[in-house]
């Protein structure tokens, strides 16, 4: 007679972590669309588009009012997929719900709103330390996982997951980091703030002004010196890269190669 394996179950902490990343896997291609559409409408319509918008006469306004809405969408879907990852089908309209009501609070990315209202008030320097500085992180880890010294102190898994973040990196995405950030909060969190400290802040002193708010290097042209801006990424993601590099510790011996989600699936 067979013998009957009972299935493992999933920690608590592992059932949150999985419909995060659920979350996220399916609100990703609501932000770089909603990014990269705002961003075309700004080419084809000049920077204060936005003020026009709503009435809606010209491709380029009937472009943004599509871009706008997309960004109004994302908490809403973050939330309906994290509940859907909890209890299924019946999750999606409660969380989808709770998303919404997020948004109309406005308790969603509150920070990044304080420089998009800014930003729509003719003040572009914050935008581009906002999105300079945001793109540095999933750069930085990527970079770290193919420095000589610290291949070691990472897994297959997680060099074929660092792949992704150079594409997320490049689309101002970045919740491509949040497996890597579970996995060692203090040490990978420390080495962001610091090279993303240093990008953001050099493109305030040198005045660096972006009228997009979003789309990454989709918008980089529309920045007042995009050489400038590709610099300061690429230089905040070495040093996130570097440092982390450096502090991350090395695998330990027979340590299991973790399955993580790819957030471009």
């Amino acid at each position: 007679m067979a013998e009957l394996q009972r299935k493992k179950q999933k920690s608590v902490g592992t059932v949150c972590k999985d419909a995060i990343m659920t979350g996220i896997s399916y609100m990703i291609p609501v932000i770089v669309g909603g990014g990269v559409i705002t961003a075309i409408a700004k080419m084809m319509g000049g920077y204060n588009i936005g003020d026009t918008a709503a009435e809606m006469q010209t491709l380029a306004q009937v472009i943004f009012t599509i871009g706008n809405n997309l960004f109004a969408f994302a908490v809403p879907c973050l939330a309906a997929f994290i509940a859907y990852a909890i209890a299924d089908k019946p999750g999606i309209a409660p969380g989808y719900a709770m998303g919404v009501l997020a948004g109309l609070m406005k308790t969603g990315f509150v920070a990044a709103l304080f420089v998009n209202g800014l930003n729509a008030d003719g003040f572009f320097i914050p935008t581009s330390a906002k999105m300079c500085a945001g793109m540095t992180s999933p750069l930085g880890i990527a970079i770290s996982t193919v420095l000589p010294w610290s291949r070691n102190k990472f897994t297959k898994t997680e060099k074929e997951q660092a792949l992704s973040l150079v594409i997320l990196s490049c689309c101002y995405v970045q919740e491509g980091v949040i497996p890597f950030q579970l996995k060692d909060p203090v040490r990978l969190t420390a080495s962001i703030c610091v090279g993303g400290a240093i990008t953001g802040g050099l493109c305030m002193m040198f005045g660096l002004e972006s009228p997009a708010v979003h789309g990454g290097v989709f918008s980089v042209a529309m920045t007042s010196n995009p050489l400038l801006f590709i610099g300061l990424w690429l230089l905040g993601g070495c040093i996130t890269g570097l440092l982390y590099s450096i502090l991350k510790r090395p695998l330990a011996e027979g340590a299991e190669d973790e399955e993580m989600e790819n957030p471009l699936i």
